[in-house]
């Protein structure tokens, strides 16, 4: 509610992701059931895209986890969030390259206001 502006009922936990440092990453599937779209602090934009087209730039584990939770398991999913290769980091550098300087100095600690 405080990043979008809608409240929702949970309808599937999806899955349970995890970094080796301990932090953990929920995927719940969601259907709203009140509210409008409303821009807060962490939360520049809000809007609805068609799955198989996504706007760039985002994290390069999203496709995956769309797949997975397309994929209607009944089973949560638990494991570790999968490394991002080097391919992929200078791909990302190339076409997104303030996102991932951002990146970087998040891991590094340092915080950043968008």
């Amino acid at each position: 509610f405080e990043e979008t502006g809608y409240k929702v009922k949970i309808t599937r936990k999806v899955a349970k992701y995890y970094l080796r440092s301990g932090r953990k990453t929920h995927l719940f599937l969601c259907k709203i059931i009140s509210g409008e779209a409303s821009t807060g602090s962490e939360t520049k934009d809000i809007g609805f895209f068609d799955i198989k087209n996504l706007p760039e730039p985002h994290h390069p584990a999203i496709p995956e986890w769309v797949s997975e939770t397309l994929a209607n398991n009944s089973k949560v999913i638990k494991r570790e969030i999968r490394p991002i290769s080097k391919k992929l980091i200078l791909t990302q550098l190339f076409k997104n390259p303030i996102l991932v300087a951002k990146f970087f100095l998040i891991k590094m600690g340092v915080h950043i206001n968008s």
